[in-house]
Protein backbone atom coordinates (compact mmCIF):
# COMPACT_ATOMS: atom_id res chain seq x y z
CA UNK A 1 0.00 0.00 0.00
CA UNK A 2 1.19 3.71 -0.35
CA UNK A 3 0.71 4.73 2.77
CA UNK A 4 3.92 2.92 3.45
CA UNK A 5 5.44 3.46 -0.07
CA UNK A 6 8.67 5.11 1.54
CA UNK A 7 9.95 1.75 2.55
CA UNK A 8 9.69 0.83 -1.44
CA UNK A 9 13.31 0.38 -2.33
CA UNK A 10 14.16 3.33 -4.50
CA UNK A 11 15.34 1.13 -7.68
CA UNK A 12 11.71 0.24 -8.11
CA UNK A 13 10.72 4.02 -7.65
CA UNK A 14 13.29 4.45 -10.31
CA UNK A 15 12.88 1.25 -12.26
CA UNK A 16 12.16 0.84 -16.35
CA UNK A 17 12.21 4.98 -16.24
CA UNK A 18 13.47 6.51 -19.33
CA UNK A 19 16.60 8.92 -18.66
CA UNK A 20 16.90 11.30 -22.05
CA UNK A 21 18.51 14.08 -22.29
CA UNK A 22 18.00 17.82 -20.96
CA UNK A 23 19.38 20.85 -21.79
CA UNK A 24 19.57 23.98 -19.47
CA UNK A 25 18.84 27.27 -20.25
CA UNK A 26 21.27 29.81 -19.16
CA UNK A 27 21.05 31.51 -15.59
CA UNK A 28 17.95 29.65 -15.17
CA UNK A 29 18.94 26.03 -13.71
CA UNK A 30 16.19 26.43 -10.87
CA UNK A 31 13.45 26.83 -13.33
CA UNK A 32 14.90 23.76 -15.22
CA UNK A 33 13.68 25.28 -19.13
CA UNK A 34 14.04 21.61 -20.99
CA UNK A 35 13.76 20.28 -24.29
CA UNK A 36 12.44 16.40 -24.58
CA UNK A 37 11.98 14.05 -27.16
CA UNK A 38 8.91 12.25 -27.27
CA UNK A 39 9.61 8.58 -27.10
CA UNK A 40 7.13 5.87 -26.85
CA UNK A 41 7.12 4.37 -23.59
CA UNK A 42 7.78 0.37 -23.39
CA UNK A 43 5.67 -2.13 -21.23
CA UNK A 44 8.53 -2.04 -18.32
CA UNK A 45 8.15 1.59 -18.18
CA UNK A 46 4.38 1.18 -17.20
CA UNK A 47 5.31 -1.47 -14.96
CA UNK A 48 7.37 0.92 -12.97
CA UNK A 49 4.32 2.77 -11.77
CA UNK A 50 3.05 0.19 -10.29
CA UNK A 51 3.33 2.51 -6.34
CA UNK A 52 1.55 5.22 -8.56
CA UNK A 53 -1.42 2.65 -9.45
CA UNK A 54 -1.50 1.60 -5.31
CA UNK A 55 -1.39 5.51 -4.33
CA UNK A 56 -4.80 5.67 -7.00
CA UNK A 57 -6.65 2.83 -4.54
CA UNK A 58 -5.45 4.75 -1.35
CA UNK A 59 -6.27 8.09 -2.17
CA UNK A 60 -8.74 8.98 -4.53
CA UNK A 61 -8.25 12.59 -4.74
CA UNK A 62 -5.66 11.76 -6.95
CA UNK A 63 -8.02 11.06 -9.61
CA UNK A 64 -9.64 14.33 -8.82
CA UNK A 65 -5.92 15.72 -11.16
CA UNK A 66 -6.70 13.71 -13.96
CA UNK A 67 -9.18 16.07 -15.90
CA UNK A 68 -8.94 18.23 -18.27
CA UNK A 69 -10.84 21.16 -15.94
CA UNK A 70 -7.62 21.38 -13.27
CA UNK A 71 -6.03 24.76 -13.32
CA UNK A 72 -2.49 24.08 -14.64
CA UNK A 73 0.52 26.51 -13.61
CA UNK A 74 1.87 27.57 -16.77
CA UNK A 75 5.02 28.07 -15.95
CA UNK A 76 7.09 26.05 -18.36
CA UNK A 77 6.96 23.00 -20.78
CA UNK A 78 8.05 20.09 -22.60
CA UNK A 79 7.07 16.28 -23.49
CA UNK A 80 7.81 14.18 -20.62
CA UNK A 81 8.59 10.66 -22.06
CA UNK A 82 8.38 9.25 -18.64
CA UNK A 83 4.99 10.82 -17.61
CA UNK A 84 2.45 8.61 -15.23
CA UNK A 85 -0.04 10.17 -16.59
CA UNK A 86 0.28 9.72 -20.29
CA UNK A 87 1.20 5.92 -19.40
CA UNK A 88 -1.60 5.16 -17.08
CA UNK A 89 -4.38 7.58 -18.39
CA UNK A 90 -3.06 7.76 -22.17
CA UNK A 91 -3.63 11.47 -21.55
CA UNK A 92 -0.96 14.36 -20.28
CA UNK A 93 -2.28 15.81 -16.47
CA UNK A 94 0.34 17.89 -15.84
CA UNK A 95 -0.86 18.50 -11.82
CA UNK A 96 -0.64 14.87 -11.48
CA UNK A 97 2.26 14.16 -12.20
CA UNK A 98 4.17 16.88 -10.36
CA UNK A 99 1.87 15.88 -7.90
CA UNK A 100 3.70 12.05 -7.57
CA UNK A 101 7.21 13.88 -8.03
CA UNK A 102 6.72 15.78 -4.80
CA UNK A 103 5.62 11.87 -3.26
CA UNK A 104 9.26 10.15 -5.29
CA UNK A 105 11.74 12.88 -3.86
CA UNK A 106 9.68 13.04 -0.42
CA UNK A 107 10.41 9.35 -0.21
CA UNK A 108 13.99 10.18 -1.46
CA UNK A 109 14.85 12.86 0.90
CA UNK A 110 12.78 10.72 3.83
CA UNK A 111 15.21 7.21 2.83
CA UNK A 112 18.66 9.33 2.89
CA UNK A 113 20.76 7.56 1.15
CA UNK A 114 23.50 7.56 -1.62
CA UNK A 115 21.61 5.89 -3.96
CA UNK A 116 18.79 8.17 -3.48
CA UNK A 117 20.51 11.36 -3.86
CA UNK A 118 21.83 10.09 -6.79
CA UNK A 119 18.22 9.21 -8.60
CA UNK A 120 17.27 12.63 -7.16
CA UNK A 121 20.46 14.33 -8.68
CA UNK A 122 20.75 12.22 -12.00
CA UNK A 123 19.71 14.89 -14.29
CA UNK A 124 20.49 18.34 -13.07
CA UNK A 125 23.43 20.29 -14.45
CA UNK A 126 26.96 18.95 -12.93
CA UNK A 127 27.73 23.04 -12.40
CA UNK A 128 24.74 23.48 -10.28
CA UNK A 129 23.46 19.97 -8.95
CA UNK A 130 22.58 19.36 -5.54
CA UNK A 131 25.57 18.79 -3.25
CA UNK A 132 25.74 14.98 -0.83
CA UNK A 133 26.15 17.24 2.08
CA UNK A 134 23.13 19.24 1.64
CA UNK A 135 20.93 16.17 0.81
CA UNK A 136 22.32 14.62 3.97
CA UNK A 137 21.49 18.21 6.19
CA UNK A 138 18.09 17.61 4.70
CA UNK A 139 17.35 13.93 5.76
CA UNK A 140 19.02 14.95 9.01
CA UNK A 141 16.82 17.87 9.84
CA UNK A 142 13.66 15.97 9.19
CA UNK A 143 14.70 13.17 10.60
CA UNK A 144 15.42 14.83 13.95
CA UNK A 145 11.69 16.52 13.85
CA UNK A 146 9.82 13.73 13.12
CA UNK A 147 11.55 11.57 16.00
CA UNK A 148 11.41 14.05 18.67
CA UNK A 149 8.18 15.10 17.56
CA UNK A 150 6.13 14.51 21.22
CA UNK A 151 3.66 12.34 20.96
CA UNK A 152 3.71 10.88 17.37
CA UNK A 153 5.24 7.68 15.95
CA UNK A 154 7.31 8.31 13.13
CA UNK A 155 4.65 6.28 11.15
CA UNK A 156 2.49 8.94 11.61
CA UNK A 157 4.25 12.00 10.53
CA UNK A 158 5.43 10.29 8.01
CA UNK A 159 2.06 9.48 6.81
CA UNK A 160 0.66 13.51 7.53
CA UNK A 161 3.48 14.70 5.15
CA UNK A 162 2.38 12.45 2.38
CA UNK A 163 -1.01 13.44 2.79
CA UNK A 164 -0.01 17.10 3.04
CA UNK A 165 1.43 16.86 -0.37
CA UNK A 166 -1.61 15.40 -1.07
CA UNK A 167 -4.65 17.75 -0.20
CA UNK A 168 -2.26 20.52 -1.10
CA UNK A 169 -2.84 20.38 -4.93
CA UNK A 170 -6.57 19.66 -4.66
CA UNK A 171 -7.39 23.65 -4.55
CA UNK A 172 -6.31 22.94 -8.41
CA UNK A 173 -9.26 20.70 -9.40
CA UNK A 174 -13.07 21.45 -10.37
CA UNK A 175 -14.10 18.56 -8.09
CA UNK A 176 -12.62 20.05 -4.99
CA UNK A 177 -13.83 22.99 -5.73
CA UNK A 178 -17.42 21.69 -6.70
CA UNK A 179 -17.67 19.74 -3.29
CA UNK A 180 -16.63 22.93 -1.55
CA UNK A 181 -18.75 25.27 -3.65
CA UNK A 182 -21.83 23.92 -1.22
CA UNK A 183 -20.47 25.05 1.89
CA UNK A 184 -20.04 28.81 -0.07
CA UNK A 185 -16.19 28.54 0.30
CA UNK A 186 -14.32 30.06 -2.86
CA UNK A 187 -11.27 31.41 -2.31
CA UNK A 188 -9.10 31.60 -5.43
CA UNK A 189 -5.53 30.61 -4.26
CA UNK A 190 -5.17 26.94 -4.03
CA UNK A 191 -3.47 27.15 -1.05
CA UNK A 192 -5.55 29.47 0.83
CA UNK A 193 -8.90 27.34 -0.07
CA UNK A 194 -7.67 24.11 1.49
CA UNK A 195 -6.63 25.62 4.24
CA UNK A 196 -10.34 26.70 4.30
CA UNK A 197 -11.38 22.97 3.59
CA UNK A 198 -9.28 21.59 6.48
CA UNK A 199 -10.78 23.91 9.02
CA UNK A 200 -14.43 23.89 8.10
CA UNK A 201 -15.14 20.89 6.14
CA UNK A 202 -12.42 18.46 5.60
CA UNK A 203 -15.27 15.55 4.88
CA UNK A 204 -15.01 16.87 0.91
CA UNK A 205 -11.83 14.84 1.22
CA UNK A 206 -12.51 10.96 1.30
CA UNK A 207 -9.11 10.24 2.24
CA UNK A 208 -9.31 12.29 5.25
CA UNK A 209 -11.20 10.20 7.72
CA UNK A 210 -8.03 8.23 7.32
CA UNK A 211 -6.38 10.28 9.71
CA UNK A 212 -6.47 10.56 13.68
CA UNK A 213 -7.64 13.23 15.39
CA UNK A 214 -3.92 14.36 16.40
CA UNK A 215 -2.58 13.62 12.87
CA UNK A 216 -5.62 16.00 11.49
CA UNK A 217 -3.95 18.79 13.99
CA UNK A 218 -0.75 18.90 12.56
CA UNK A 219 -2.21 18.66 9.26
CA UNK A 220 -4.28 21.89 9.69
CA UNK A 221 -0.73 23.51 11.46
CA UNK A 222 1.46 22.88 8.43
CA UNK A 223 -1.85 24.17 6.41
CA UNK A 224 -1.55 27.62 8.87
CA UNK A 225 2.15 28.05 7.71
CA UNK A 226 3.38 30.70 5.38
CA UNK A 227 3.15 29.90 1.50
CA UNK A 228 7.19 30.07 1.27
CA UNK A 229 7.48 29.75 -2.46
CA UNK A 230 5.96 33.51 -1.84
CA UNK A 231 9.08 34.52 0.36
CA UNK A 232 11.56 32.23 -2.10
CA UNK A 233 10.74 34.17 -5.09
CA UNK A 234 9.64 37.42 -3.96
CA UNK A 235 6.27 37.81 -4.59
CA UNK A 236 4.65 39.85 -1.95
CA UNK A 237 5.70 42.70 0.39
CA UNK A 238 5.88 42.38 4.00
CA UNK A 239 2.19 40.33 4.08
CA UNK A 240 4.22 37.44 3.12
CA UNK A 241 5.14 36.74 6.75
CA UNK A 242 2.17 37.14 8.19
CA UNK A 243 0.45 33.92 9.42
CA UNK A 244 3.99 33.43 11.10
CA UNK A 245 2.78 36.24 13.38
CA UNK A 246 -0.61 34.73 13.78
CA UNK A 247 0.01 31.57 14.69
CA UNK A 248 3.39 31.81 16.51
CA UNK A 249 4.07 28.66 15.43
CA UNK A 250 7.85 29.14 15.75
CA UNK A 251 7.16 30.09 19.48
CA UNK A 252 4.37 27.16 19.96
CA UNK A 253 5.66 24.20 17.92
CA UNK A 254 8.87 24.64 16.09
CA UNK A 255 9.24 21.00 15.19
CA UNK A 256 5.80 21.75 13.45
CA UNK A 257 7.22 24.26 11.46
CA UNK A 258 10.03 22.17 10.57
CA UNK A 259 7.89 19.59 9.67
CA UNK A 260 5.82 21.91 7.50
CA UNK A 261 8.81 23.23 5.83
CA UNK A 262 9.96 20.14 4.51
CA UNK A 263 6.75 19.35 3.38
CA UNK A 264 7.35 23.00 1.03
CA UNK A 265 11.01 21.45 0.09
CA UNK A 266 9.03 18.50 -1.38
CA UNK A 267 6.69 20.41 -3.46
CA UNK A 268 9.44 22.31 -4.78
CA UNK A 269 11.65 19.24 -5.47
CA UNK A 270 8.50 17.88 -7.74
CA UNK A 271 7.66 21.16 -9.29
CA UNK A 272 8.95 19.93 -12.85
CA UNK A 273 7.84 16.37 -12.39
CA UNK A 274 5.64 16.78 -15.50
CA UNK A 275 9.38 17.54 -17.60
CA UNK A 276 11.07 15.08 -15.59
CA UNK A 277 9.61 12.03 -14.14
CA UNK A 278 13.14 10.15 -13.27
CA UNK A 279 14.70 13.05 -11.19
CA UNK A 280 14.44 16.27 -9.80
CA UNK A 281 15.87 18.73 -12.30
CA UNK A 282 14.88 21.96 -9.93
CA UNK A 283 15.95 20.97 -6.80
CA UNK A 284 19.86 21.72 -7.75
CA UNK A 285 22.06 23.66 -5.28
CA UNK A 286 20.73 27.04 -5.85
CA UNK A 287 17.25 26.36 -5.04
CA UNK A 288 18.44 24.81 -1.80
CA UNK A 289 20.44 27.69 -0.54
CA UNK A 290 17.71 29.68 -1.41
CA UNK A 291 15.17 28.03 0.74
CA UNK A 292 17.58 28.08 3.67
CA UNK A 293 17.75 31.53 3.46
CA UNK A 294 14.10 31.89 3.16
CA UNK A 295 14.41 29.69 6.26
CA UNK A 296 16.56 31.72 8.32
CA UNK A 297 14.38 34.89 6.83
CA UNK A 298 11.24 33.15 9.44
CA UNK A 299 13.57 32.61 12.23
CA UNK A 300 14.51 36.53 12.03
CA UNK A 301 11.20 36.99 12.08
CA UNK A 302 10.36 35.43 14.99
CA UNK A 303 13.27 37.53 16.91
CA UNK A 304 12.98 41.08 15.13
CA UNK A 305 9.93 41.65 12.72
CA UNK A 306 8.93 41.23 9.38
CA UNK A 307 11.14 44.10 7.94
CA UNK A 308 14.16 43.06 9.20
CA UNK A 309 13.11 39.12 8.41
CA UNK A 310 12.89 40.27 4.31
CA UNK A 311 15.72 42.82 4.64
CA UNK A 312 17.99 40.03 5.54
CA UNK A 313 16.28 37.81 2.71
CA UNK A 314 16.81 40.58 0.31
CA UNK A 315 20.30 41.19 1.15
CA UNK A 316 21.44 37.23 0.69
CA UNK A 317 19.87 37.63 -2.58
CA UNK A 318 21.89 40.70 -3.23
CA UNK A 319 25.07 39.07 -1.98
CA UNK A 320 24.85 36.40 -4.92
CA UNK A 321 23.95 39.20 -7.40
CA UNK A 322 27.22 40.93 -5.92
CA UNK A 323 24.96 44.04 -5.26
CA UNK A 324 23.83 46.24 -2.13
CA UNK A 325 20.31 46.01 -1.05
CA UNK A 326 20.29 49.10 0.52
CA UNK A 327 18.75 51.43 -2.56
CA UNK A 328 15.38 51.06 -3.91
CA UNK A 329 16.68 50.34 -7.45
CA UNK A 330 19.05 47.71 -6.45
CA UNK A 331 16.27 45.67 -4.12
CA UNK A 332 14.07 46.07 -7.10
CA UNK A 333 17.05 43.90 -9.10
CA UNK A 334 17.39 41.65 -6.06
CA UNK A 335 13.33 41.00 -6.48
CA UNK A 336 13.44 40.80 -10.18
CA UNK A 337 16.72 38.39 -9.99
CA UNK A 338 14.68 35.97 -6.81
CA UNK A 339 11.33 35.85 -9.23
CA UNK A 340 13.26 34.89 -12.39
CA UNK A 341 15.80 32.40 -10.21
CA UNK A 342 18.74 33.72 -11.09
CA UNK A 343 22.58 34.02 -8.74
CA UNK A 344 25.01 35.55 -10.71
CA UNK A 345 26.83 39.13 -10.84
CA UNK A 346 26.50 39.27 -14.53
CA UNK A 347 22.43 38.70 -14.53
CA UNK A 348 22.38 40.93 -11.85
CA UNK A 349 24.38 44.14 -14.05
CA UNK A 350 22.17 42.89 -16.93
CA UNK A 351 18.79 43.64 -14.96
CA UNK A 352 19.86 47.05 -13.55
CA UNK A 353 21.09 48.19 -16.59
CA UNK A 354 17.83 46.88 -18.32
CA UNK A 355 16.07 48.88 -16.29
CA UNK A 356 17.96 51.96 -16.63
CA UNK A 357 16.95 52.12 -19.98
CA UNK A 358 12.96 52.19 -19.33
CA UNK A 359 11.20 55.65 -19.94
CA UNK A 360 12.07 57.38 -16.70
CA UNK A 361 8.51 57.83 -15.65
CA UNK A 362 7.73 53.97 -16.26
CA UNK A 363 11.04 53.28 -14.11
CA UNK A 364 9.92 55.95 -11.06
CA UNK A 365 6.54 53.89 -11.46
CA UNK A 366 8.53 49.98 -11.32
CA UNK A 367 10.62 51.28 -8.37
CA UNK A 368 7.96 52.58 -6.63
CA UNK A 369 5.45 49.58 -7.10
CA UNK A 370 8.00 46.67 -6.77
CA UNK A 371 10.29 47.78 -4.09
CA UNK A 372 8.53 44.77 -2.16
CA UNK A 373 9.92 46.51 1.16
CA UNK A 374 7.28 49.32 0.22
CA UNK A 375 4.98 47.46 -1.77
CA UNK A 376 1.38 48.35 -0.56
CA UNK A 377 0.06 45.74 2.28
CA UNK A 378 -3.23 46.49 2.20
CA UNK A 379 -3.85 44.45 -0.91
CA UNK A 380 -3.42 40.40 -0.88
CA UNK A 381 -0.02 38.73 -2.41
CA UNK A 382 -0.07 38.74 -6.05
CA UNK A 383 0.08 35.26 -7.86
CA UNK A 384 2.70 33.67 -10.83
CA UNK A 385 4.01 36.79 -11.78
CA UNK A 386 7.63 34.89 -11.47
CA UNK A 387 6.21 32.18 -13.84
CA UNK A 388 4.93 35.06 -16.06
CA UNK A 389 9.02 36.35 -16.16
CA UNK A 390 10.50 32.72 -16.72
CA UNK A 391 8.66 31.87 -19.40
CA UNK A 392 9.40 35.30 -21.11
CA UNK A 393 12.85 34.48 -19.87
CA UNK A 394 13.16 31.11 -21.42
CA UNK A 395 10.91 31.91 -24.84
CA UNK A 396 13.58 31.78 -27.56
CA UNK A 397 10.99 34.18 -29.70
CA UNK A 398 12.39 37.13 -28.28
CA UNK A 399 16.16 36.06 -28.76
CA UNK A 400 18.56 32.90 -29.39
CA UNK A 401 21.05 34.65 -26.57
CA UNK A 402 20.63 34.18 -22.89
CA UNK A 403 20.67 37.56 -21.79
CA UNK A 404 19.18 38.95 -24.86
CA UNK A 405 16.05 36.97 -23.47
CA UNK A 406 16.64 38.99 -19.99
CA UNK A 407 16.66 42.10 -21.85
CA UNK A 408 13.38 41.50 -23.48
CA UNK A 409 12.06 40.00 -20.29
CA UNK A 410 12.35 43.63 -18.51
CA UNK A 411 11.73 45.76 -21.08
CA UNK A 412 8.27 43.98 -21.50
CA UNK A 413 7.76 42.14 -18.52
CA UNK A 414 8.19 44.79 -15.76
CA UNK A 415 6.82 47.36 -17.30
CA UNK A 416 3.66 45.84 -17.98
CA UNK A 417 3.77 44.12 -14.21
CA UNK A 418 4.05 47.67 -12.81
CA UNK A 419 1.00 48.94 -14.87
CA UNK A 420 -1.11 45.78 -13.74
CA UNK A 421 -0.12 46.42 -9.62
CA UNK A 422 -1.37 50.43 -10.55
CA UNK A 423 -4.37 49.68 -12.07
CA UNK A 424 -5.29 46.71 -9.11
CA UNK A 425 -4.20 49.77 -6.01
CA UNK A 426 -6.19 52.27 -7.90
CA UNK A 427 -9.56 50.13 -8.05
CA UNK A 428 -8.80 49.17 -4.38
CA UNK A 429 -8.46 52.95 -3.36
CA UNK A 430 -11.33 53.99 -5.53
CA UNK A 431 -14.22 51.25 -3.82
CA UNK A 432 -14.34 49.52 -7.54
CA UNK A 433 -12.36 46.20 -6.37
CA UNK A 434 -12.35 44.87 -2.69
CA UNK A 435 -8.89 44.47 -1.51
CA UNK A 436 -9.91 40.72 -0.77
CA UNK A 437 -9.21 39.80 -4.34
CA UNK A 438 -6.14 38.39 -5.49
CA UNK A 439 -4.07 39.24 -8.96
CA UNK A 440 -3.52 36.08 -10.82
CA UNK A 441 -1.08 36.12 -13.69
CA UNK A 442 -1.42 32.90 -14.65
CA UNK A 443 -3.39 33.04 -17.91
CA UNK A 444 -0.46 35.85 -19.26
CA UNK A 445 1.89 33.33 -18.09
CA UNK A 446 0.37 31.16 -20.54
CA UNK A 447 0.72 33.96 -23.38
CA UNK A 448 4.06 34.44 -22.85
CA UNK A 449 5.04 30.92 -23.36
CA UNK A 450 3.29 30.72 -26.35
CA UNK A 451 3.05 34.45 -28.11
CA UNK A 452 5.59 36.55 -25.75
CA UNK A 453 5.38 39.45 -28.21
CA UNK A 454 1.62 39.92 -28.45
CA UNK A 455 2.20 41.26 -24.64
CA UNK A 456 3.72 44.38 -25.67
CA UNK A 457 1.12 45.68 -27.99
CA UNK A 458 -2.17 44.59 -26.17
CA UNK A 459 -4.03 46.23 -23.19
CA UNK A 460 -4.78 44.36 -19.96
CA UNK A 461 -7.87 43.71 -18.45
CA UNK A 462 -8.00 42.46 -14.40
CA UNK A 463 -11.22 40.76 -14.14
CA UNK A 464 -13.62 39.83 -10.91
CA UNK A 465 -11.82 37.13 -9.84
CA UNK A 466 -8.81 39.06 -10.10
CA UNK A 467 -6.93 37.21 -13.09
CA UNK A 468 -5.10 39.22 -15.67
CA UNK A 469 -6.14 38.97 -19.37
CA UNK A 470 -4.75 40.98 -22.61
CA UNK A 471 -7.31 41.97 -25.23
Amino acid sequence: MLRNFYKIPTFLLASGLLWGLFHFSWGSAESGKVETKEKKQTLAEVEGFQWIKDALKDYGELLWLTNDTVEKTEENGGSNPASPSLALFKSRYVEFDRTMMTLKCMRFFLQGEYEDYLSLISNQGEASKLRWDDFRKIHCSIDSAIKNYPGFSEKSIRKVIQYALIFGDMGKTQTARDKAWVYNINIADHDAFIEKVLVSHPEILPSYGDLTFEETRLLKKIFTLPHFGWISHIEGGLEVFNSLSSTKILEIDPDAFEIGFFVHMCDVAGALGHVDFNSSIVFNHNTYRTLEAVKDACYTFHRTGARNAYQSYLDTRASWLNIDASSPLNLVVARIAGMLRLYTPEEGVIIRESLLKLDPGILLLVVGLIDPLHQDSFYKTPTYVPAFLVNLLNNKDLGLLPQDRLKQCISIGIPFVAMVFKEHRENIQKGITSSEVQLNFNPIAKIAKENPKSIENSKFKIEKDGHVTIF
